[in-house]
């Protein structure tokens, strides 16, 4: 199979953002056939500043993995050989590597590979059968841990190469509430929590935190309480605990208190929706509709209470028919769509949270009426797209979280037709990319348009690893907490290699035969040491 690049025209941009038009990365599926795909694995995930994973489709292949590479696209790895699909998506980024799941030869109905950006190192690290459900849902957890479902059932790996199934029959309830179902548990402390109903039985509900192997029951709510616990939803992290809502007998919004195990009503009405983003507390509000502003909440715990952030303008009016709330975090921020005014099909606007009454404001108005598209965030900035109809031009903006403004970048000067025609794809060295249909010469391909913004480069940083070498008879084990992958090389006083060992952190491993002094160098997630020991005879 040969591989093909492709490399992104040069725009000379000289004037101001507003003159940058849109350019063709290529034609990456010559012809009028689409060369970018508009439903999972469209937006891409940054493998490091420099490299971007996403799915591409070609003729050949199909829809497979893809790289986009300082401005060159090309396919990584043809993973289901041959024109059948392998359809990588549920992207995430974990231990230096990208992780996502594909349907791979056919008969493997789900499986979880890995990238670290080059063919070779694309690997498939676990595999399910026996239904048509894939895996979904990959969440990294502040503690290490790689999780993620298939179907009623949670799986969890410490380290990318072994995998354990935590529990099975879980209920997975609408975690965002209103409609969002991109996630059934949260990120919590350094694991996760949710909840599971195993039996089906209104009356066996539980609160469940997962970390490091370990589960235990936070909360078992008691029979009078749970009625209609199927109505659950918004589970959340919250300062000093978790936040969810219950629609029905016992309607309200409640808090988890860590410190006591407690469970407190903080509102006598389940709020309408929940909103959750990067280093922002979990938020809510409860919708005014036609009477009047809606009410825009933070929880706590200690006490534990609903504190109003914002409730001087219906800012959220008419946005909770059930379809997902468009809201972003970025920067300890969160940025959201709500409207500019109660006229009827009225101009929207950008609002800005960071938890607080006084960092809670608005950015600015979208003089387009209609509703977002998408927005994708990198660092202080928010794109946004804004869509009104099919027939109406469609406008890209940038929101600046630290100015506190909204900009328009560009304006399309021709309709792009349907929702979906135009999806951000990312941003990466200047240049914001997307992939756009309304070209029919080209199909569906991917696009960049020069924006003159500088994103701080984000390193990535490797969490400082305690580990140690002992021996024993005739053997060593490297001594450190959990499981975790790594790699021993064995030199003689030379620097001649005498063995290599690819194994685990605790595992014993056979000791080297050789005569004189032995250099174990000894290297777990990036960090190395070396020690030394009189060989064996």
């Amino acid at each position: 199979m040969t591989t093909r690049f492709y490399l992104c025209f040069a725009v000379c941009f000289t004037a101001t953002v507003a003159m940058a038009q849109p350019q063709l990365v290529a034609d990456f599926n010559p012809g009028t056939a689409d060369g970018m795909t508009d439903s999972l694995g469209y937006e891409g995930v940054y493998l490091d500043d420099n490299r971007m994973i996403l799915a591409v489709i070609d003729p050949d292949f199909g829809t497979e993995l893809g790289i986009l590479e300082n401005g060159e696209l090309s396919l990584l790895k043809d993973i289901n050989p041959g024109d059948e699909s392998s359809d990588p998506q549920y992207f995430v980024r974990y231990n230096g590597k990208v992780y996502f799941s594909v349907a791979d030869d056919g008969q493997v109905l789900a499986s979880l590979w890995s990238t670290d950006g080059t063919e070779e190192g694309t690997v498939k690290e676990y595999s399910l059968s026996g239904n048509a459900e894939p895996i979904s849902n990959l969440v990294v957890t502040d503690g290490g841990a790689l999780l993620f479902r298939r179907s009623s059932t949670l799986y969890a790996t410490s380290d990318g190469e072994n995998f354990e199934e935590l529990l099975t029959n879980v209920p997975f309830f609408d975690v965002d509430g209103g409609g969002v179902g991109n996630a059934q548990y949260t990120k919590y402390q350094n694991g996760f929590a949710f909840f599971d109903n195993p039996t089906g039985s209104p009356h066996e509900v539980r609160l469940w935190y997962y970390e490091s192997g370990n589960l235990e029951v936070l909360h078992t709510f008691e029979e009078s309480f749970i009625d209609v616990f199927s109505t659950a939803y918004g589970l959340g992290v919250i300062d000093g605990g978790l936040v969810f809502a219950i629609d029905g007998d016992n309607s309200g919004t409640y808090v988890y208190e860590e410190g006591s195990g407690e469970i407190t009503q903080v509102l006598s009405f389940p709020c309408d929706r929940f909103l959750r983003a990067d280093g922002v507390d979990i938020v809510g509000f409860r919708e005014g509709g036609f009477s009047g502003e809606s009410v825009f909440y933070r929880f706590s715990t200690n006490p534990a209470e609903a504190t109003v952030l914002f409730d001087e303008q219906p800012i959220l009016s008419l946005l909770t028919s059930g379809t997902p709330f468009p809201h972003v975090g970025t920067n300890n921020k969160l940025v959201f769509l709500g409207q500019a005014s109660m006229t009827g099909n009225a101009n929207k606007a950008l609002y800005m949270t960071d938890g607080t009454v006084t960092g809670t404001v608005k950015l600015g108005d979208l003089p387009l009426p209609g509703r977002n598209l998408q927005m994708l965030a990198r660092g202080r900035y928010v794109f946004v797209v804004v869509h009104f109809s099919d027939i109406s031009p469609v406008s890209i903006y940038v929101a600046d979280t630290e100015a506190a403004t909204v900009t328009e970048l560009y304006q399309f000067p021709e309709s792009t037709g349907p929702e979906g025609s135009i999806l951000l794809t990312g941003f990466q060295d200047g240049k914001l990319y997307f992939n756009l249909s309304t070209d029919e010469t080209v199909g569906r391909e991917l696009y960049f348009l020069e924006t003159g913004l500088v994103v701080a480069e984000e390193s990535i940083e490797i969490p400082s690893v305690a580990f140690g070498l002992e021996f024993g008879d005739r053997q060593f084990v490297i001594k450190a907490e959990g499981m975790k992958p790594a790699r021993v090389n064995a030199y003689d006083v030379q620097g001649r290699l005498l063995r290599s060992y690819d194994t685990h952190t605790n595992a014993w491993l056979p000791e080297v035969i050789h005569s004189g002094m032995v250099l174990y160098e000894v290297e777990v997630e990036g960090q190395r040491q070396t020690w030394k020991r009189i060989g064996l005879q």
